[in-house]
């Protein structure tokens, strides 16, 4: 399981705002632990749990809202329910995280170039990465707004009508 794959780069608010969300027992929910920095998005229409993003996530009116990035380790076991610290996806949120191909955001030309696009996550194994590969899509929920090319991270805040603040279920 890695851990903090994506975490909070500034806030315009200059705190972190955070809310527990329920996590279902492992053994029905089939889902493993949520680590720190693990994007999370809503179980389902109306869900009142917390489920892991997967591969290819996050485009707007396909996939379930974005509650956030998980702030610690989720509390749940395999047959008792539990909670997962998460960092609110407000508006003036940055995060980072690195891009899926290192080759495409190793310069400061490439980054700059990629800075308006909107962009999915990439789930290879137990990695979280910012999907670079696909290009950019008008539903896709991560705005990038920087990076840094020396790691190949992009810094990228979500769109507020990828959240569960700013629209209903999918």
């Amino acid at each position: 399981m890695a851990t903090n794959d994506f975490s909070v780069a500034e806030s315009a608010h200059g705190s972190q705002a955070t809310w527990n969300w329920l996590r279902d027992d492992r053994d029905t929910s089939s889902e493993v632990v949520a680590a720190a920095g693990d994007p999370l998005k809503a179980s389902g229409a109306g869900g009142a749990f917390a489920v892991r993003a997967v591969d290819a996530d996050f485009t707007v009116g396909t996939d379930q809202p974005i509650l956030g990035i998980a702030q610690k380790a989720s509390t749940e076991t395999a047959t008792v329910d539990g909670s997962v610290e998460v960092v609110e996806p407000l508006p003036g949120m940055v995060y980072k995280g690195r891009s899926l191909l290192a080759t495409a955001t190793d310069t400061d030309a490439e980054i700059d170039a990629m800075r308006g696009d909107y962009q999915i996550i990439d789930l290879t194994g137990t990695a979280f990465t910012v999907d670079t590969a696909g290009g950019s899509g008008a539903s896709n929920a991560l705005l990038i707004v920087g990076g840094d090319s020396s790691t190949s991270t992009l810094r990228f805040m979500f769109r507020h009508d990828s959240t569960a603040m700013g629209r209903g279920s999918a």
